[in-house]
């Protein structure tokens, strides 16, 4: 009688070959190391990418630790509970940005395995109770952690942090995490951390130092803004440079004219509040305000012929250059 193989689905395997991205096709031992890290770093990659991409990292340093830059002070995140939010999708929420900053403590404290000493069985014991929180197949993601950073806890240990997490109702404040780990406020600044503390620097003053720093940039834009002040066009100057370009060359035009060839194009600069074109007697004192304006910068040339009577006397303009 044929026996049938059965496979295990619920525990990761690792690939043979890449088969995304821009090293499609290679062998995972040809990947270099910080693509390698980017994997395991990436939270969005499936569990047997992450585990493949760990298992050849081993071994492998491309000469920098992970996740370490140089930046402000970001400051606490703060979530403001709304009427749309319940108290679970809150809590949800902080432990799903508390288990992604803690994947970043413990890349740059431990690498990518945590150790197998208090200190790593304390890691896994508050990363767990986090996961517990996040929702979802709780059970692979806490499957998938243990493979990734704790592979060399046993497996009856970790059935039995496992029950222990779901079954335990604790949450970790951002100062009891930092005192946990021993993240100072230096160290803090460094990974780019936002809800967990510090045990040097309380949450009142990271506060204030966040705020001083804001004021900080917030002066210096507007001193930039100062010394560089943006160049404001007057409605005159706006509309003096469009009936320069509207004059032809070398010809006087009477300011009768050129209002009726203002209407007739529908000169943009001639147009009033809500897009509306000026008209009648308000389009032609507004070109008489941009001829004198022209005529001052020099840009225009105007002259006044008297007639019989004022209402018969006559402006002309033409264009200087």
């Amino acid at each position: 009688m044929m026996e049938v193989a059965t496979i295990d689905m619920s525990s990761p395997s690792l690939h043979p070959i890449v088969h995304f991205g821009k090293h499609r096709g290679k062998a995972w031992k040809d990947v270099p190391a910080d693509y390698l890290r980017w994997i395991v770093d990436e939270s969005n990659m499936d569990i047997d990418t992450k585990l493949t991409a760990k298992r050849h990292l081993v071994g492998k340093s491309d000469g920098r630790p992970a996740n370490v830059v140089d930046r402000a002070d970001p400051g606490d995140v703060t979530i403001k509970k709304s009427k749309n939010i319940s108290a679970s999708d809150l809590r949800r929420r902080i432990c799903t940005l508390q288990h992604g900053e803690l994947t970043t403590v413990h890349r740059n404290l431990y690498g990518i395995e945590l150790p197998s000493n208090v200190d790593g069985r304390s890691a896994v014991k508050i990363t767990l109770r986090l996961i517990a929180e996040m929702g979802g197949d709780v059970e692979r993601r806490m499957d998938a952690f243990l493979d990734l950073e704790a592979p060399w806890m046993p497996e009856a240990e970790c059935r039995t942090e496992k029950d222990d997490a779901l079954a335990s109702k604790k949450l970790y404040g951002a100062d009891e995490l930092a005192k946990v780990y021993g993240i100072t406020y230096a160290m803090r600044t460094n990974m780019g951390l936002t809800v967990i503390g510090s045990i040097d620097v309380t949450a009142d003053q990271r506060e204030a130092i966040r705020k001083k720093w804001k004021n900080k940039k917030k002066a210096e834009k507007r001193k930039r803004k100062r010394l560089c002040p943006r160049s404001r066009e007057t409605e005159p100057e706006k509309r003096a440079y469009a009936i320069g370009k509207l004059l032809p060359e070398r010809r006087v035009v009477d300011v009768g004219n050129l209002c009726q060839e203002i209407e007739l194009r529908k000169v943009k600069a001639f147009t009033g509040r809500g897009g509306k074109m000026l008209g009648g007697q308000s389009l032609k004192q507004a070109v008489l305000r941009a001829i004198d304006w022209g005529v001052d910068a020099g840009i225009l040339g105007a002259q006044t012929l008297p007639g019989p009577t004022l209402a018969q006397t006559k402006r002309q303009v033409w264009r200087c250059r």
